[in-house]
């Protein structure tokens, strides 16, 4: 995904929002993925 080619054709406001749901969606999945080990963890005790 080119994010300059998306800024001319959707404008500033359209483009910063995806990239924060971008980045939100990645933390999102780091987060998941830790209370899957965490919760392994536990079971395992």
């Amino acid at each position: 995904m080119d994010w300059v080619q998306l800024v001319s054709n959707y404008g500033f406001p359209i483009v910063v929002s995806l990239f924060l749901l971008t980045k939100t969606q990645q933390k999102l999945e780091e987060v998941s993925t830790l209370l899957a080990r965490i919760d392994e963890a536990l079971d395992n005790r």
